[in-house]
C-alpha cells in the first residue's frame, strides 16, 4: 500500500515540475510571438510588458505540489522501509 503513495507523490512532484515548466516557457514565448505580431501588421508600438502573463498563484501552487509530494514520498518511504 505504501509503493502506491509513494508512486502517487511521486506524479505530485512531476505534475509540479512541469506546471512551473510550462509557465515558464510560456512567458518565453508569448512576448516573441506579439512582436512578430507586431512586425507583421506594421502598425502600433511593441512593449513586451503587455504581454507578459502573471502566473504567481499557479507557480506556487506548484511549489506545494512539489513540497506535500517530496514530504509524502519521503513519509511513505521511511515507512516502507522502517
Amino acid at each position: 500500500m505504501n509503493k502506491i503513495g509513494f508512486t502517487f507523490s511521486g506524479l505530485l512532484v512531476i505534475t509540479g515540475i512541469v506546471t512551473i515548466l510550462e509557465t515558464t516557457i510560456i512567458n518565453f514565448v508569448i512576448p516573441k510571438m506579439g512582436r512578430v505580431a507586431f512586425q507583421f501588421a506594421m502598425a502600433g508600438s511593441y512593449n513586451p510588458y503587455e504581454y507578459h502573463i502573471d502566473f504567481i498563484v499557479i507557480d506556487i501552487i506548484a511549489v506545494c505540489l512539489i513540497a506535500i509530494g517530496v514530504g509524502f514520498g519521503y513519509l511513505f518511504f521511511r515507512t516502507e522501509s522502517g
